[in-house]
């Protein structure tokens, strides 16, 4: 999970994430699924994600609830 600003403030990317990269820490930017990831969505809903960091990028699916598009704390599969 991404860490709280400091002055308190929402964080205004558009393109944050509630989820770190497993790999380096670093934020991380939905991407559109592959056909693949959709066939497992019809099983075990999934999101694609890749980190921010131009050195790591980690490129992966992260578990969701079932009927919705936000992402939760779960931890990347």
């Amino acid at each position: 999970m991404t860490p709280p600003r400091p002055d308190g403030l929402p964080d205004t990317d558009p393109t944050g994430s509630r989820f770190n990269c497993p790999e380096c820490g670093g934020p991380m930017a939905r991407i559109p699924r592959r056909l693949i990831d959709r066939v497992l969505s019809l099983v075990r809903p999934v999101q694609r994600y890749r980190c921010r960091n131009f050195a790591c990028q980690w490129v992966g699916n992260v578990r969701v609830p079932r009927g919705g598009n936000e992402p939760t704390d779960r931890s990347p599969l």
